[in-house]
C-alpha cells in the first residue's frame, strides 16, 4: 500500500498542467509571482507568468485562489 506522500507524488507526476506561486529575489527584496506550467515531455516543462510580481506571498495566494474560482 502506498503512503500518503507517495500518493501525492504520483498525482503530481500524472498532471500535465497547473498553476502555482514562485519566489523571486530582486534588488527590492523578495517578490512573488503566479505562473502557469505545462508538461511538454516527461523531463521538460514550460512556464509563463500570469501576474505581476507581488510584495507578499499572501497576495499571490489570493490572486491564485481568485484565478482558480473563475
Amino acid at each position: 500500500m502506498a503512503s500518503y506522500l507517495e500518493k501525492i507524488e504520483a498525482d503530481r507526476q500524472a498532471q500535465h498542467s497547473g498553476t502555482s506561486i514562485r519566489k523571486y529575489q530582486t534588488s527590492d527584496g523578495i517578490k512573488w509571482e503566479v505562473y502557469c506550467w505545462e508538461r511538454v515531455t516527461e523531463l521538460h516543462h514550460i512556464s509563463y507568468p500570469v501576474s505581476d510580481l507581488f510584495d507578499h506571498e499572501w497576495q499571490a495566494e489570493r490572486f491564485l485562489t481568485a484565478l482558480k474560482h473563475r
